[in-house]
């Protein structure tokens, strides 16, 4: 096995200029990737592993949500579970910074502090927020559990919410709903419309959406979605304002003419048949920001990149995870300040090479790991 990920750098990306309400924002283009690579340690410090702790409610599943939060972390495990015949779809999990199980917050039914199938959750301050679309509710918690009340989503065909401030909340619309021709409206503390943005480009069924589209960073929220190429920022003072563009040129073209034909049969086939991209996962800290782009070649060929960017450097490194260590493909969870936060399966750990060994802090974490046990958060340092 070779020593070394396979990465792929782009030396130099010229910054363009995105217009949108005359605010002007960052733009990468996205080019064919050349044949250099970078050695692992070129970028990362040191690796840590956790396994977490195995119990009845804490197996997780690949579609996982992780958040970290103080010393704890918090996963939404989004997939059906079953106890005791019954169905379980969907529970939020806290475990302490070493792995141990905590405890759950919530858990499933009609009752109060209970939740049935929740979309997302996110942590402002101290609250915990789960949110559910077939009762439409948030179900508010404090982090240590304690149940504190819910209050009602006035829609019926959303994505998402999350609540910005203490009286605003913002709102994520299905794109194929017939509420507005908006998908992102805000809300006051009474449910009453302030404002909406993003218009709706076409009726097509939507994918690529389970994953969270809202990134809290300082004051200001970051939204992503798979079918507009531009990562936006939302602030109660500025409203919604593009911060990234990614310039995918060609391989855009399919994904285009799929919006513009409102979803028809015939351009879904064409679509699955031929290239195209979109973001999958933004996060962004006081250093970094991390892209997680989803490429296909065709159906049955596709691969994950990630665009990491040092903010205090003009260069943009485009790791590849499909060629070693493909574990971490897809599994990117966080960025916290300097680390990535990924999510992997026990039994993945077997695949690792010497540069993944050769950068864990503690090298006998490796060799604790239970395969048959739950799931693994590493944490990635970066320089």
């Amino acid at each position: 096995m070779k020593s070394r990920f396979y990465l792929i750098l782009l030396l130099l990306i010229p910054v363009f200029s995105c217009k949108n309400d005359k605010i002007d924002c960052e733009t990468i283009n996205y080019e064919q990737p050349s044949d250099q690579s970078l050695f692992f340690s070129d970028f990362v410090d040191s690796i840590e592993l956790i396994q977490l702790d195995s119990c009845s409610d804490a197996y997780l599943t690949n579609e996982a949500i992780l958040i970290p939060h103080d010393t704890s972390f918090y996963i939404l495990n989004m997939r059906l579970q079953y106890q005791g015949g019954a169905p379980k779809a969907g529970v939020v999990i806290k475990f302490s910074s070493d792995g141990k199980f905590v405890g759950l917050i919530g858990d499933a039914g009609n009752g109060p502090g209970e939740y049935i199938y929740p979309t997302n959750f996110f942590i402002n301050s101290d609250t915990l927020c789960v949110v559910t679309n077939r009762d439409k509710y948030i179900h508010y918690f404090k982090t240590n559990g304690e149940f504190i009340t819910k209050t009602p989503v006035p829609y019926t065909a959303f994505k998402q919410v999350y609540k910005y401030s203490d009286n605003r909340y913002l709102v994520y619309l299905n794109l194929n709903n017939k509420i507005r021709d908006e998908r992102l409206v805000v809300l006051d503390k009474e449910g009453k419309e302030i404002d909406a943005f993003l218009p709706k480009k076409t009726k097509a069924c939507s994918f690529f959406e389970q994953r969270s589209v809202f990134t809290k960073y300082g004051d200001e929220i970051m939204l992503r979605e798979f079918y507009i190429d531009t990562i936006y920022q939302y602030s109660a003072t500025k409203g919604l304002s593009p911060r990234l563009s990614i310039n995918f040129g060609n391989k855009s073209k399919y994904k285009n003419e799929y919006l513009e034909s409102n979803g028809s049969r015939e351009a879904l086939h064409k679509l699955f048949k031929l290239p195209y991209t979109g973001i999958l996962k933004y996060y962004e800290s006081d250093t970094y920001y991390i892209i997680e782009i989803f490429e296909t070649f065709s159906f049955s060929r596709q691969r994950c990149l990630y665009v990491l960017k040092q903010k205090q450097s003009d260069i943009i490194r485009w790791i590849d995870f499909e060629n070693e260590n493909a574990f971490l493909s897809y599994s990117l969870q966080y960025l916290d300040g300097n680390k990535l936060i990924f999510l992997a399966e026990p039994t993945d750990f077997a695949k690792a090479n010497s540069n993944f060994k050769g950068k864990l802090k503690h090298p006998e974490s490796l060799e604790k790991i239970d395969p048959e046990g739950n799931s693994v958060v590493v944490v990635v340092n970066l320089k």
